[in-house]
Formats: C-alpha cells, sequence, structure tokens
C-alpha cells in the first residue's frame, strides 16, 4: 500500500540536538505534576511485576516490549519480523535517573519508560533498520480509551524515507479522530524540496480550523475490539488498515501509528487547547537519534524547561561523549498551544552549534525534532521521552 504523504522520515526530537550526552541541565527543578494514573517518580521496583507496551519502530515493524524490573530486562518481541531479544538494564541515578542504560559489548543503548504509560527506546528490537522504537500501555485505560481518544493530534512521522526529495526535510502535520469514525490529515513538511511531498509550512506558521477541513488524507478509525488499546485506521484506497496503539486514560492522549515495512510510524500528541507552557514547565528525560556534521549517532539525556520560556539541557552518547544545551525564547506556535519553537546553542567538545527546536509536550511526555541553523537550515535529530522527575 502506498501511503503517500504519509511516507517520508520525520522527527522527534526535542531539546537534544546533534552529537549529544549525559546532562548537567542547569536551573531549578519545577516541582512534579500530578497526572493521574501516571508515577512520574523513580522509587523500588524491586517487586514490581513486568510491565508490557505495545507500538512501532523506526523501520515499521510492530513491536511489543516486555519490562522485568525484577529481573532488570525488557524482552522485545518483533511481530514483523520474528525476532526477539532480550536485553539486561541497569536504572541510572543523578542527573539522568530512572533512564535505563543498556549494554552490548562497546555500544551503549537507552530507553526511558514512564511506568505503566510509555517506553521509548534506541537500543536494538529485531530489525537493525530500527533507530528508535516507540510503545503505550498495552492494557492502561481500556474502554476509557475509545471514548478519550478523539480530537487535535500534533504528529511525526518516523522514518528512513526522504520527503521532497531530501532526508534533510521531514514530514509533521495534524490529525483529526473524530467520534463519528472519521480520521482526517493534514500533511506538511519542513521545506519544499524538489519533491512532490507535502507542502511547506513551519509549525508556529501553521493556521487552520480544527477539527482538519481541508484534509490531504481521510480515512476511518476504530477502537479494536479484542484489544483495547489497539486501533485500526483504513485510509482512503487502502488494501488493509494500519494499526496503531494508543494511551488515553483521560483526555491527555497519545498514539502510535505502525506504516508497514519501510514507511516508520507516526507518533501523535493531543493536542490541547488550555495548556500552557507555565503547566507544562518541568523536568524531561529522553533518548535520541542525531545526525550531524561530526556524525550520527544515539544518546540519552535530561532537559529542564521553565515557564519564563528558557531552559537547559544535557546528553551523553554512546561513546561518553558529552553535551550542553541551553534555550531560549521558547514560544508556543499560535494554532498549536502545547507545541513550542526555541532557540538553542549547543556545546560538544567544545564545538558550539546554534539550533532551532521544536518540541510537542504532554503533562507526561513530549516528541519534537530540530535543525542546525549556523548555515543550511538542516535536520539534525531527534527524540522522545516522558516527564520523569
Amino acid at each position: 500500500m502506498k501511503v503517500s504523504l504519509f511516507v517520508s522520515l520525520a522527527v522527534l526530537a526535542v531539546f537534544p540536538a546533534c552529537s549529544g550526552s549525559g546532562s548537567n541541565a542547569t536551573g531549578d527543578t519545577p516541582a512534579a505534576i500530578d497526572v493521574p494514573g501516571v508515577d512520574t517518580t523513580i522509587g523500588d521496583t524491586a517487586t514490581t511485576p513486568p510491565r508490557e507496551y505495545a507500538g512501532s519502530a523506526s523501520y515499521g515493524d510492530l513491536v511489543v516490549f516486555t519490562v522485568d524490573p525484577a529481573a532488570s530486562t525488557c524482552t522485545v518481541v518483533n511481530s514483523t519480523t520474528s525476532q526477539t531479544v532480550t536485553h539486561g538494564f541497569t536504572v541510572l541515578g543523578g542527573e539522568m535517573a530512572g533512564v535505563l542504560k543498556v549494554q552490548q559489548g562497546a555500544d551503549v543503548f537507552h530507553a526511558v519508560e514512564l511506568g505503566g504509560t510509555l517506553i521509548a527506546a534506541n537500543f536494538p528490537t529485531g530489525n537493525p533498520g530500527n533507530l528508535i522504537s516507540f510503545g503505550v500501555s498495552s492494557v492502561a485505560g481500556g474502554a476509557a480509551i475509545g471514548q478519550n481518544l478523539p480530537g487535535d493530534y500534533v504528529y511525526i512521522h518516523i522514518s528512513g524515507t526522504a520527503v521532497n526529495g531530501s532526508t534533510n526535510i521531514k514530514e509533521w502535520g495534524v490529525v483529526s479522530i473524530i467520534d463519528d469514525g472519521s480520521f482526517r490529515v493534514k500533511a506538511q513538511a519542513t521545506a519544499p524540496g524538489n519533491g512532490n511531498g507535502p507542502a511547506a509550512m513551519a509549525p508556529e506558521e501553521f493556521a487552520a480550523s480544527f477539527p482538519v477541513e481541508t484534509p490531504d488524507l481521510t480515512g476511518t478509525w476504530a477502537m479494536d475490539a479484542a484489544n483495547p488499546v489497539r486501533m485500526l485506521v483504513t485510509m482512503a484506497g487502502a488494501d488493509a488498515p494500519l494499526i496503531g496503539f494508543a494511551y488515553a486514560p483521560d483526555p491527555n492522549a497519545i498514539f502510535v501509528l505502525d506504516m508497514g515495512e519501510g514507511n516508520g510510524f507516526i507518533l501523535a500528541l493531543k493536542r490541547l487547547p488550555t495548556m500552557t507552557l507555565a503547566n507544562l514547565a518541568g523536568t524531561y528525560k529522553f533518548i535520541n537519534v542525531y545526525d550531524d556534521k561530526q556524525g550520527g549517532g544515539r544518546s540519552a539525556g535530561k532537559a529542564v524547561i521553565h515557564a519564563d520560556g528558557t531552559g537547559s539541557y544535557g546528553h551523553e552518547n554512546t561513546e561518553g561523549s558529552y553535551s550542553t544545551g541551553v534555550l531560549g525564547n521558547i514560544a508556543a506556535c499560535p494554532a498549536l498551544p502545547n507545541m513550542f519553537h526555541a532557540e538553542s546553542q549547543e556545546t560538544t567538545d567544545g564545538i558550539v552549534q546554534t539550533l532551532k527546536m521544536y518540541f510537542v509536550l504532554l503533562p507526561y511526555a513530549y516528541m519534537g525534532f530540530n535543525f542546525r541553523t549556523d548555515g543550511e537550515f538542516r535536520f539534525v535529530g531527534y527524540s522522545v521521552g516522558a516527564r520523569i522527575d
């Protein structure tokens, strides 16, 4: 099946950008947020039963994670490749408290798990093409998911496919899930390029009525009666439904939609008109995948976002290289109140890079992408994470 405008690599980066590393984020840490049904603290997990998450990976594979805190293992079943892998992990402390570290020989990978809610990982998941994987709780929410899921979402498409002729251009957009069973998509690109893909539009310039009135793609959606967290999305003209998974025990909903082998996945966070930076300021842990002039890689770290429009972050890559950054002029995109853009300067091994970052926040999660601005406007990284205080 050809998924036209959706087939593109987009991004999930927020605070980190390029080669990166551990974190000495500066500034005061905001108070913990009370999210119903979400444990944002790091505690004794020795007697906690295994937790299961279902989702997708960046090549376009369906994956299921089982995290066993007592055994300090994470098992991933990749149903697309029929591969099962088990990783032992340690839980980091200090600035990256709660981040899971997976060591395989000389290679170091990471994951961020918000217990019973979501997991984001950059460790192997049964396919070398999977650089980043994401899953949501396979048990949380039950029947409430179908009731809370309708609404408008900002999405990013994670895939290795070029957009408008270039892998430096990314696809993002908005999705309306309507309670009459319809599914509407407005796709955008970060630059026009030379292809025939989505129209270029910066998120801060985006203006539209909601739900989406002039969609580029339409379809239908329904929750799978046999699996209360599984979504089935049928796009117009498609031969088979796309499979997704949703976390929506309350209106702060998130979903991941697998786009099929080679086409990656869509990650979407609900547009929340009443949320402001003051509501969403806090401490976030993340995993990151990047590609900059120093090379590509993966990292994990911490970011602190303040209500006054400033912030800081730090992250450590698999080779131990450490990056720190400052955020300034954080501002909401007018039509997308919980999507923000910011300016950043990041220092890695004495090299300073100037960046522009876009990120979407929920009270417990984030996603985004970032670009170099000290030269050509070029994509350098994406990351995803959770609010862990």
